[in-house]
């Protein structure tokens, strides 16, 4: 979830930081690339804790951003491409794995997210990231089915983990190879975000 963005009080000034929260995340990161600042937190962390984080890494924040290049103008066309050129395959992902997991799927979105691979919501709708298409096809799978369970158990407890290993048992290789590489993916991120729905 966006919040209220706050504000870096960095060496060239003033720089607004931009601000994630969900109730899944655990600790307060802080991102710096081409686009800006970024903050991510738990839901319901307290604004002063996150004001607080971000004069602890003041100095690194500004080290970094004067060492990031700036991002040219992103081509709105081509990402637009790009999305819609993923849609088709990881539709066709959901589709064929939620008559195996045994749920009903209302909606797809393909969206290009900053921090997330895919959510699902009680709803039924599944949202899933355009750059799994940049993954291995097995992670890919991996993301989906995870995806798919969440429509079953609305958490990560360890009945969803044994739904999730019952449906692929080898999943855990899957997941650490997306926390070992998966970040690089997504920092390739050089667009606004974009969605696209079935």
């Amino acid at each position: 979830m966006s919040h209220r963005p706050l504000t870096h009080h960095g060496a060239r000034g003033d720089l607004p930081v931009r601000v994630l929260t969900h109730p899944r995340w655990r600790t307060i990161r802080i991102r710096v690339d081409a686009r800006g600042v970024t903050l991510t937190a738990p839901a319901r962390t307290r604004r002063r804790s996150m004001e607080a984080a971000l004069r602890h890494h003041a100095a690194w924040i500004d080290r970094t951003l004067a060492e990031t290049p700036r991002t040219p103008p992103p081509d709105a066309r081509a990402h637009a491409a790009r999305v819609r050129a993923a849609r088709p395959g990881l539709v066709a992902l959901v589709d064929a794995w939620a008559p195996r997991v045994g749920v009903t799927v209302a909606r797809v979105v393909v969206r290009d997210q900053r921090t997330r691979w895919g959510s699902a919501s009680a709803r039924g709708t599944i949202s899933l990231n355009w750059r799994l298409s940049l993954v291995p096809p097995n992670v890919a799978v991996y993301v989906v089915v995870h995806e798919l369970c969440h429509l079953v158990e609305m958490n990560h407890s360890p009945a969803f983990w044994a739904l999730v290993e019952g449906h692929l048992p080898g999943y855990r290789e899957r997941r650490r190879w997306l926390r070992a590489h998966g970040g690089a993916i997504l920092d390739q991120r050089d667009t606004p975000e974009t969605e696209g729905d079935r």
